[in-house]
């Protein structure tokens, strides 16, 4: 018979060790020595002082979302680029301050989102650096050749959305009297219609700063305004209403069109692809545009209602019961 009795032991209760004074200076010198770090200065907020927060608007979540799930090339997509071709005399120094104007009047110019794409941070003050080139020693079509591939490089170069900045601003120097001004900026913060009040805003500040006078431009509306009021609309009654009936209005859409294409839809949707640019006469430009006004339509929505109908005719499912999604803009000046 083997006898087994209970040993008491508690697993939490620390050991007991005894040694002498001399026994521990000798461990104490088979330690390792303990290294000396020097602290390292660190910041978090260091970095552009943000002036405003505001929540993103309902658009800018959508574009977001776009160069979220398409990475890169989703994101190049919103890039928009543009040229100023400046003939005769001109003054680089009051171009350059212009420009720096321009980039304080308008938020959009500073802006930057937030790590989750919910809200746009607006930086107290953002310093313009522009990239000037000066190829005047090359031949014309060294020339168009640079400017052609560098535009290209910077179209296809992917912008920070939530370091910034948004837009990049390149001067090109031809000759003594032709310059080329670039601005490539993204949609998330810039549409066509705000680029032309900007340039409007340039035109003014450059003319008069060439003649070394002073000029004080009228305060536009802040786009942070806008994006909170735009916040509170989408919470309200009104705005339920009138998504409800729009829903309705939809209600049983196609979301895929059948129609005769080139090539089998992807499995994985890209945003690879290419453009395609088709001038309208006069005549057909003045038509179209005279059919809108007598039904209250823009331009663009006009011609949005012929790209329907054309895509009724074609769809081989035999439904006309299909619609096209495009971003609108409200605007009141």
């Amino acid at each position: 018979m083997i006898d087994i009795r209970p040993v008491e032991f508690d697993p939490f209760a620390e050991p007991e060790i005894t040694v002498s004074v001399h026994e521990a200076e000798a461990l104490l010198k088979n330690i390792s020595p303990v290294y000396e770090t020097n602290p390292v200065e660190f910041d978090p907020f260091d970095g552009p002082e943000i002036e405003l927060i505001a929540p993103a608007t309902e658009s800018q979540t959508e574009i977001w979302a776009s160069c979220l799930i398409g990475d890169a090339d989703a994101s190049c997509a919103f890039n928009e680029s543009f040229t100023i071709v400046l003939t005769g005399d001109f003054n680089k120094d009051a171009m350059f301050r212009a420009l720096q104007d321009v980039v304080n009047m308008h938020q959009a110019l500073k802006m930057t989102f937030s790590g989750d794409g919910t809200h746009i941070c607006v930086f107290k003050n953002v310093t313009l650096d522009v990239d000037f080139h000066d190829i005047s020693l090359k031949t014309a079509e060294q020339q168009e050749a640079y400017i052609k591939a560098y535009n290209k490089q910077y179209v296809l170069t992917p912008f920070d959305l939530i370091n910034g900045p948004l837009f990049k601003t390149s001067l090109f120097k031809l000759s003594d009297k032709e310059h080329y001004l670039t601005f490539v900026v993204h949609h998330i913060v810039c549409d066509g219609w705000s680029i032309g009040i900007m340039m409007q805003d340039l035109s003014q500040l450059y003319s008069a700063y060439t003649k070394g006078e002073y000029i004080n431009l009228p305060k536009g509306p802040l786009f942070t305004d806008y994006a909170i009021a735009e916040t509170a609309l989408s919470k309200s009654e009104s705005f339920k209403e009138t998504e409800d009936y729009w829903i309705k209005q939809f209600e049983g859409s196609e979301h895929t069109l059948n129609i005769p294409v080139d090539f089998p839809r992807p499995a994985l949707r890209t945003y690879k692809s290419h453009r395609e640019d088709y001038t309208l006469n006069s005549t057909l430009a003045n038509g179209v545009k005279k059919l809108g006004k007598s039904t209250g339509s823009s331009f663009v929505t006009t011609l949005l209602a012929a790209f329907e109908v054309f895509f009724t005719t074609v769809n081989r499912a035999g439904r006309n019961n299909s619609g096209s999604a495009c971003r609108r803009a409200t605007r009141h000046r």
